[in-house]
Formats: C-alpha cells, sequence, structure tokens
C-alpha cells in the first residue's frame, strides 16, 4: 500500500460526519415480550432480552459533525483486496472508526457534505412513504 494514500495524520484534528441515531424500545421478537421462553416445558429466561421483555431497534435520523484528534491509522485490505484505509479517535468512552470518506480539514467542508447527504436522506425517506 502506498503512503499517499493516507490522507489524515495521528494526532491531527478533523471532523467527521457521524449517523445519529436513536433508540426505539419494543416487545422483544423472540419472546414477544413476555421475558420467557418455554423449551420443553420448562421455563427460561429469553435470550435475546434477558428477561426485561423488551429489546431496542435503532434507526438512522441523519447525519452531524464532530471534532476529532486521530489517534491511530490502519491499513489493510478487504475481503475484495480493495486497499483500506481506516483512522480512529476516542471519544465518548469508546473506540471509534471510520474511513477518509467521512473525514474532512475544515468544519464548513463537513457541513457541507453532512447538508448533502441530510438532503439525500430526507429525499429518500420522503420516497419511502409513497
Amino acid at each position: 500500500m502506498d503512503i499517499k494514500e493516507i490522507k489524515f495524520d495521528i494526532g491531527q484534528e478533523v471532523y467527521v460526519l457521524k449517523e445519529k441515531e436513536k433508540s426505539h424500545k419494543i416487545p422483544c421478537p423472540i419472546c414477544e415480550g413476555k421475558g420467557k421462553v418455554i423449551i420443553k416445558n420448562k421455563s427460561f429466561d429469553c435470550p435475546q432480552c434477558s428477561g426485561r421483555k423488551f429489546t431496542y431497534q435503532w434507526f438512522h435520523y441523519g447525519w452531524t459533525i464532530v471534532k476529532v484528534r486521530i489517534t491511530d491509522i490502519e491499513l489493510f485490505f478487504d475481503a475484495n483486496d480493495k486497499k483500506c484505509v481506516q483512522y480512529y479517535w476516542l471519544g465518548a468512552s469508546t473506540f471509534n472508526d471510520t474511513t477518509d470518506n467521512c473525514i474532512f480539514l475544515s468544519k464548513k467542508e463537513a457541513q457541507m457534505e453532512a447538508n448533502k447527504r441530510n438532503k439525500i436522506f430526507l429525499k429518500n425517506k420522503g420516497d419511502e412513504k409513497v
């Protein structure tokens, strides 16, 4: 892999596009909201919801921008032998990663891309209702 394919450096502050997601509490589809499953006439806590009777369904509702500092870079080949560069950063107690199509040097560039993706998202969401 050619080093010039790495567009950003460790320690560099960049703006990352992140999906906005929300969760929706739904009855567990395995136990049908009962919290228990019956196997050979014996009752067990549901293996999906651990007896809580519900689970969460996540859905995407747009894009937002986050300013981060790159902490690591990984170079690898995917399942189709395509060269890939993965960027990592630490934030909100989790180790996040993305490819360079979601990373921008300026907030303005990131906002323009977020607006574009949100417009496409809203258009597609409107098409689903038809």
